[in-house]
């Protein structure tokens, strides 16, 4: 668990996603988070807003690794093809 909580989160996805086109779309988004196994509890909003930054992948990979640690040896040689959104919840 993080020491302290933000009203936001990073995504990133690549350039050239699916994902990418379904975000591009409009900036209110609604967003639910599933649980994980070790975590019961889902996070839903109606109200979040959803902006491409201008951090680079390199910016979070700190808390990205924090998260999950394997995933720079994962997308290492890709990795400069993602974006990073800021979804921000009010």
């Amino acid at each position: 668990m993080p020491d302290e909580f933000t009203n936001y989160i990073y995504i990133t996805t690549p350039r050239n996603s699916n994902k990418m086109a379904e975000i591009v779309a409009p900036p209110h988004v609604p967003f639910t988070m599933v649980p994980t196994d070790d975590d019961n509890r889902v996070v839903t909003s109606n109200k979040a807003q959803i902006h491409l930054t201008d951090k680079t992948i390199d910016d979070v990979l700190p808390l990205l690794n924090n998260q999950i640690p394997e995933w720079t040896e994962v997308v290492c040689g890709v990795k400069k093809t993602f974006v990073v959104w800021k979804l921000e919840f009010e």
